[in-house]
């Protein structure tokens, strides 16, 4: 006679067991999965905004202008008009979850700032849009993007295995707007340096043992745009500059060739204070009126000082009527 065998299933409780653990799974991977998604959209979104501004910066480096006004302020609803400039710089923009994109100034610097979603904040440490430099890789190519210690670079050619980003002789080029010795700069490249505007009088470029010179010091082929004199800036005539409260004009072309630019308001110093008001260091032409202790004076015929020889006082010399 044969026994037959019967197959048992699952009891209840083991079914219900099944389902809690299938359950406790799933309330913790499926939060990690919308996690894992919506930070790579954010990445994408920061990929583009990296894009936009440094397209941004090729803009303004050829037009010597921004993309946008930067006198009217800059909102969500303005921002597609700077897509619109920057078209040749930039194509597809499509942005996944960030949202109120638009212009915003810190300091004298332009970045994107934008929402993250209408209810959340983005993640406390977010996705860089880069790969971190890797020391292993046996090398990269020209363009490529990286990021190291929090700042991004591009190799300006190919980069060999181990050259490390923001080190002297190194062909990486940091990407900032802000002044780094280890870059490589163009002749009319502006950077920012102790909170001012630089621009290079020419092409720069470092190597292991020359970093490229600090803007501010004398000698150096920075040009620092404000219309305040600075005795590192170099002039061409008729620039006029302040100085002390006062506006003064460029006689001739100046610099600092040989040392400091000279400075404005002192005898045999190539400028020209405009004031009506007779200055010993100031040139004058025969006819021209100046006003000294209240009275009205003429000069009598050209008269230009030089070092160690001021224009004679009004009142005391046949220089003047």
């Amino acid at each position: 006679m044969k026994v037959r065998k019967y197959k048992q299933g699952f009891t209840i409780f083991e079914l219900l067991a099944v389902l809690t653990v299938m359950a406790i799974l799933s309330a913790i991977a499926v939060p990690k999965v919308f996690a894992l998604v919506r930070n790579s959209r954010y990445k994408s979104d920061l990929i583009t905004i990296a894009n936009i501004e440094k397209a941004e910066e090729q803009y303004f480096f050829i037009n010597k202008e921004h993309s946008f006004d930067p006198d009217v302020e800059q909102t969500a609803e303005n921002f597609p008009d700077s897509l619109t400039n920057l078209a040749d710089y930039i194509e597809n923009v499509n942005f996944q979850i960030v949202t109120d994109v638009r212009w915003k100034l810190d300091g004298d610097k332009w970045y994107i700032a934008y929402s993250y979603g209408e209810s959340e904040d983005p993640p406390d440490d977010p996705p860089s849009p880069y790969p971190e430099w890797d020391s292993t890789a046996p090398s990269y190519q020209e363009d490529y993007k990286v990021t190291y210690n929090s700042a991004v670079f591009i190799a300006r050619h190919w980069v060999g295995k181990g050259v490390v980003p923001g080190t002297l002789g190194a062909p990486w080029q940091e990407l900032t707007t802000e002044w780094r010795n280890f870059n490589r700069y163009l002749g009319g490249d502006i950077v920012t340096y102790n909170g001012a505007e630089f621009e290079a009088w020419h092409n720069m470029s470092p190597d292991y043992s020359k970093p490229i010179p600090t803007p501010g010091t004398v000698g150096a082929p920075w040009q620092e745009l404000t219309t305040e004199w600075r005795n590192f800036n170099k002039y061409k005539g008729k620039d006029i500059v302040a100085y002390n409260g006062a506006q003064f004009e460029a006689w001739h072309d100046t610099g600092p060739w040989t040392g400091p630019t000279p400075t404005p308001g002192i005898v045999g110093a190539p400028w020209q204070e405009l004031t009506t008001e007779w200055r010993n260091f100031n040139k004058y032409q025969g006819g021209d009126p100046v006003t000294y202790n209240g009275v009205e004076y003429t000069a009598a015929h050209n008269i230009v000082p030089s070092e160690g020889h001021p224009v004679p006082t009004p009142g005391e010399s046949s220089f003047w009527h």
